[in-house]
């Protein structure tokens, strides 16, 4: 359950160009803030196959995940282990999350609200979407924002009510590292985001490293993608096979 709450026309390929110059802007904090903007992933669908390192404590874990995002509606995770077999499943919608667990052959329905035990109240859909992708958090990111700026890399300080969230940008004007703390000064997560590669003319990260602290648990998940697509046909398949029990 923890890991699952971590994770946030033509076929797209991974071309091997380099990055493309960061353009000289007007260094006014509205110009910046625009510049970020622009620099978003803009998505209908994303798919992404990526190698996961899962560390719970002292626990250590290599498995393989397969994440399929329709915007703002569907998050799709399947996660594999033990020679490509699938050992668990998740539908995750802005209204609830579904657990199938092929381990223990066990369902599991939550309200989408059910993450706040883990994290913070202000983390939404939309905000784990965001961090899944490598975008910052627009809600986040305003006229109030506090914004420090070095040549073409910024830095940025925001939030919600309760969440404080700090953002360093490279020169591209994509999110480098994102730290987001809650009011309570035993919650955390710190993100990193490397690797950037051009695919279908999107500058993305091929390497996502969270760190999360609650109280005295700390989990730490590092994804290096394998493969990449942006706006092809998906599929979201969930069904629960009969002989699944219904886990409270």
């Amino acid at each position: 359950m923890m890991l699952l709450v971590l994770l946030m026309g033509c076929k797209s390929r991974k071309e091997t160009i380099k990055q493309p110059a960061s353009k000289v802007i007007d260094h006014s904090k509205s110009d910046r803030l625009n510049a970020i903007h622009e620099a978003e992933i803009n998505f209908n669908t994303l798919a992404i196959k990526a190698k996961a390192d899962l560390t719970v404590d002292n626990n250590q874990h290599d498995v393989t995940m397969n994440i399929r995002i329709q915007k703002d509606q569907i998050i799709w995770v399947s996660i594999t282990a033990f020679a490509g077999l699938e050992v668990a499943r998740a539908l995750i919608t802005p209204d609830s999350i579904k657990i199938l667990n092929r381990l223990e052959n066990t369902y599991a329905s939550r309200p989408f609200s059910f993450i706040h035990q883990f994290t913070n109240k202000e983390i939404s859909f939309q905000t784990f979407q965001s961090i899944l992708v490598g975008n910052a958090v627009s809600e986040w990111i305003g006229d109030t924002t506090k914004m420090t700026i070095d040549g073409g890399k910024t830095k940025l300080s925001g939030g919600g009510k309760s969440l404080t969230c700090n953002y360093q940008f490279n020169e591209w004007n994509r999110p480098v590292q994102a730290n987001l703390i809650g009011e309570n000064v035993a919650q955390s997560l710190l993100i990193h985001y490397a690797d950037f590669a051009i695919i279908s003319g999107k500058n993305i990260p091929q390497s996502v490293d969270m760190q999360s602290r609650v109280e005295d648990k700390y989990i730490q998940l590092g994804l290096h993608y394998a493969k990449v697509s942006i706006d092809d046909a998906l599929d979201f398949p969930f069904v629960v096979p009969k002989r699944f029990s219904v886990k409270n």
